[in-house]
């Protein structure tokens, strides 16, 4: 999986799409599940999946016209609101 890359071109982490970002998702609600006290735990659950979007806006819908005009967006603001 990796996050993007930056201006240097240079990969970070290992998450390389909108599946291996869901991924991390599951992951950090199954650590937060493991110790729900866990502040930690709960932040990047809740900072994971509030990102989630912008994942499945960049490989899915971005480019998508067809899906575009089903959801009735034109922009990603109308996607994440």
């Amino acid at each position: 999986m990796v996050l993007r890359e930056f201006g240097d071109g240079a990969d970070m982490f290992d998450i390389n799409n909108a599946r291996d970002f869901y991924q991390k998702l599951l992951e950090d609600f199954d650590d937060y599940m493991q110790r729900p006290d866990s502040a930690r735990h709960a932040m990047n659950c809740a900072i994971t999946a509030h990102h989630m979007a912008d994942w499945v806006w960049g490989d899915f819908v971005k480019g998508d016209a067809a899906l575009k005009a089903k959801l009735g967006i034109k922009k990603k603001e109308h996607f994440m609101a």
